[in-house]
């Protein structure tokens, strides 16, 4: 495997390094850079004329390639000009690296490895495609796509590809920040950039239409989720944060980092709290299109007979995502009360409308064995009973 770029003008041949040395005939002749067009730059020692070569970057099979053309390239007018042959820098430079800049998002590349002083900048502009994987088009260049997928427990835009020929494994985190909305009962959600898209001004995001938004029972944690086919397989991001129930009306959930500090970005729906407790569940719903509450959310969890008289309980004690992360609970608690002598309950756990079904499968009543009772609390709007019902289910 060689290990320069070896390009020629007017007669000598550089071989451009992974430190970024420049040597022609063995010996030491200078550094090569890559200037703000994306062009590439070889500067002698001690002075003296630059050597510039017009740089066309793109990806192919996830392999960084680019075609290097002298700048004063002196071709007879009767010769037609030679088509210069791609360069591809994974065959050369066995352990090139990516990053992204943070405050442009152009990509930054380290042809010697992770950590290495000698780097690189190919600016350009990142976009979605409707496979849900990056294309990029570098200044000058046209766009090219790399094939990946999405994948972090961190909350980051962390997308992962494979050189096709080695199967190393590259990952570019993106900065920037989640947000979401809500359409037709459907969470939508958006990664916004910390730099302007070039075209229109405004800050770069990507709409992440056809993902979705859900908890992963093993943490507890939202998740992002999108399904791809074939060997790239899916998107998830464990969204790392704190889940609230907001006056029983709003489901609001913090992201948080590493520390357990606010991060400052807040998911919160105007969902309905519902759904069913029986085997440990309990859903928030949106209302769509057509009046209906479509469940969004799904959490698991246990239920509980309160230590206060005539109280219920409902609690999630996820597990650590890591050491440096705490388990975060959600609690969602009421007060019934049986009135004497009638079969109506009241129950308060805010201005939602909510049933609750709890079975003893998930608690022991008494002396009975699991599953012997079994009732059901159907409330208003205003916390208010419309609905009773029980069930024993023992042999006498």
């Amino acid at each position: 495997m060689p290990n320069t770029i070896d390009i020629t003008d007017n007669g000598t041949t550089y071989n451009l390094n992974a430190d970024g040395e420049v040597l022609t005939g063995g010996a030491n002749w200078g550094t090569w850079s890559v200037k703000a067009d994306n062009s590439i730059s070889l500067t002698p020692n001690g002075g003296g004329a630059m050597v510039d070569f017009t740089a066309k970057w793109s990806f192919l099979n996830n392999d960084l390639i680019v075609l290097l053309t002298p700048v004063a390239a002196a071709v007879p007018a009767a010769a037609p000009a030679a088509q210069p042959a791609p360069i591809n820098l994974h065959a050369i430079f066995p352990y090139v690296d990516y990053s992204i800049e943070a405050q442009t998002g152009h990509l930054t590349v380290a042809a010697a490895g992770a950590g290495a002083s000698f780097i690189f900048v190919i600016a350009g502009v990142w976009d979605l495609t409707q496979s849900y994987n990056l294309e990029y088009t570098p200044a000058g260049g046209t766009a090219s796509t790399l094939v990946g997928r999405v994948k972090d427990s961190r909350s980051r835009f962390n997308f992962q590809f494979d050189d096709t020929s080695t199967d190393d494994n590259y990952a570019l985190v993106f900065p920037g920040n989640w947000s979401m909305s809500v359409v037709n009962a459907k969470i939508q959600l958006t990664f916004t950039f910390p730099w302007n898209d070039p075209a229109t001004g405004n800050p770069q995001a990507f709409q992440l239409t056809e993902a979705a938004l859900s908890v992963d029972h093993d943490t507890s944690l939202l998740q992002i989720t999108y399904n791809k086919t074939g060997a790239n397989k899916g998107w998830q991001v464990l969204l790392v944060g704190k889940a609230n129930i907001v006056n029983g009306v709003f489901f609001s959930y913090d992201l948080v980092d590493q520390n357990g500090n606010f991060t400052g970005t807040q998911f919160v729906i105007g969902a309905k709290v519902g759904g069913t407790l029986t085997g440990g569940t309990v859903q928030f719903s949106l209302l769509d299109q057509n009046n209906q509450w479509v469940p969004v959310l799904t959490y698991k969890g246990n239920v509980s007979i309160g230590t206060a008289k005539g109280t219920i309980g409902f609690s999630i004690q996820p597990k650590a995502v890591n050491q440096s992360f705490l388990p975060i609970n959600l609690n969602l608690t009421g007060t019934f009360s049986m009135n004497d002598g009638a079969d109506t309950v009241e129950l308060n756990v805010g201005a939602s409308g909510l049933t609750l079904a709890i079975s003893v499968t998930d608690f022991k009543l008494g002396t009975l064995d699991p599953g012997d009772v079994w009732f059901k609390i159907a409330v208003n709007g205003t916390g208010k009973s419309v609905g009773f019902s029980m069930i024993f289910g023992f042999a006498i």
